[in-house]
């Protein structure tokens, strides 16, 4: 990426030193507003990279859960606002119906006092929704959950069913205690995978099915404590079996506990030891520093992306052209 320093700055929070790039100078330059006919610039930033994201996410909670009262009925809801919060917090039925006027929280700004105290008040006064699920049947103990069905404690969870104790569950069914997985299903235990069925303890695996106990493998079938594997089948400990002997290997060591449990050990062993491991998990992503990066071009400190653009400092987005500094959206 051919960048060029233009300014060198100290973040007045932790004191780091930080880069505005060339780059960053016309993103700032291009977003200004222009309001009556004058245009005012937006100055570049006092904090790191690091601490911005630091501000963002003070504002998010996604998997803490509480039990409060509607403040506008007086039921009980579940919502990811504390009763110790000075809120307003409204059911998401009553939050998005009706009954309600919104413009009730309108009120005239006073020149001659704070912004930031107006805006403070005015954002103890409009209703926050309780929890943010759309379109989904049986989620109630979710949070940003979307068109989806049946899943129970399961957070950043869209086009999924029958999910339990996961987060990042995307277009997924039938996975348990799994993180960041996607188009997959009876998974148990998995950790950041694509496209995969019937599994357990899969750890960065793509397009895997039928397996237990693997690390950044793709296209296998019919493995057990493998790792950096690609279009493999019939194989424990990275080395291949007759298929008779592979499905006698396996049932023995499935059907004792303390097998299974040795197992799981020794599986943990390999994953923190001393294994080769690929240094990015990139796909298809061009002129692009950063991890998880799917589908992505000219994209600078990202991570967790899909299909983004000109991106900067950004984190768990789909989508986004020529942006900077965000942090879950698309």
């Amino acid at each position: 990426m051919n960048e060029q320093v233009i300014e060198t700055k100290t973040c007045k929070q932790c004191q780091s030193s930080f880069d505005i790039m060339d780059v960053d100078r016309e993103f700032y330059t291009r977003v200004s507003p222009t309001i009556g006919g004058v245009r005012y610039d937006i100055p570049t930033p006092t904090l790191c990279p690091d601490c911005r994201q630091q501000r963002r996410l003070a504002w998010r909670n996604e998997r803490n859960l509480y039990r409060r009262k509607c403040d506008l009925t007086g039921k009980d809801i579940i919502t990811t606002y504390s009763p110790d919060k000075p809120y307003k917090v409204y059911d998401q039925k009553e939050w998005r119906g009706d009954n309600r006027d919104p413009k009730s929280y309108g009120r005239d700004v006073d020149l001659t006092r704070s912004f930031f105290e107006q805006y403070k008040e005015l954002d103890l006064a409009v209703p926050k929704m309780a929890t943010s699920i759309q379109n989904s049947e049986n989620c109630d103990y979710t949070n940003d959950t979307g068109d989806s069905k049946n899943c129970y404690l399961s957070f950043r969870t869209h086009y999924s069913e029958n999910l339990m104790y996961c987060y990042r569950g995307n277009r997924s069914t039938n996975c348990v205690d799994c993180y960041q997985v996607k188009e997959s299903e009876n998974l148990y235990e998995c950790f950041q995978c694509n496209k995969c069925q019937n599994g357990k303890y899969l750890y960065n695996c793509n397009n895997t099915h039928t397996s237990a106990f693997l690390r950044a493998c793709t296209g296998c079938a019919n493995c057990l404590l493998c790792s950096n594997l690609v279009n493999a089948n019939y194989y424990i400990g990275n080395k291949q079996y007759p298929k008779e002997e592979y499905q006698k290997k396996v049932d023995e060591i499935t059907s004792d506990p303390k097998k299974f449990t040795a197992l799981k050990e020794e599986f943990f062993r390999v994953v923190n030891g001393p294994i080769i491991c690929k240094d990015l998990d990139n796909m298809n992503s061009e002129l692009c520093v950063g991890n998880e990066l799917i589908d992505c071009n000219r994209c600078y400190d990202c991570y967790m992306m899909k299909g983004c653009e000109d991106s900067r400092h950004a984190w768990d987005n789909v989508n986004y052209k020529t942006s900077m500094d965000n942090y879950s959206g698309g």
